[in-house]
């Protein structure tokens, strides 16, 4: 099971819309139209690399390399 799944399974008991992740930062929900930084440590890059690099496609992670971001849906297997 992937790393992310916690967060996916905490977005769904809170009613989050939304989950970002950004390196420097904590997880943050979208939580009734509000931003809604997770009590949890700062993420850095490696962090994140490795929570995304579980779940997206040679495709998506090519993207990312080259540009440092992914703002297309992320298609994950409910």
């Amino acid at each position: 099971m992937a790393r992310i799944d916690a967060l996916f399974k905490m977005m769904n008991e809170q009613g989050a819309s939304d989950l970002h992740l950004s390196t420097g930062s904590p997880p943050i929900f979208r939580l009734n139209g509000e931003m809604e930084r997770l009590n949890f440590k700062s993420l850095g890059h490696e962090d994140l690399r490795s929570i995304l690099y579980e779940i997206l496609s040679e495709t998506q992670i090519a993207d990312f390399e080259k540009r440092k971001d992914l703002t297309s849906p992320i298609r994950y297997p409910a």
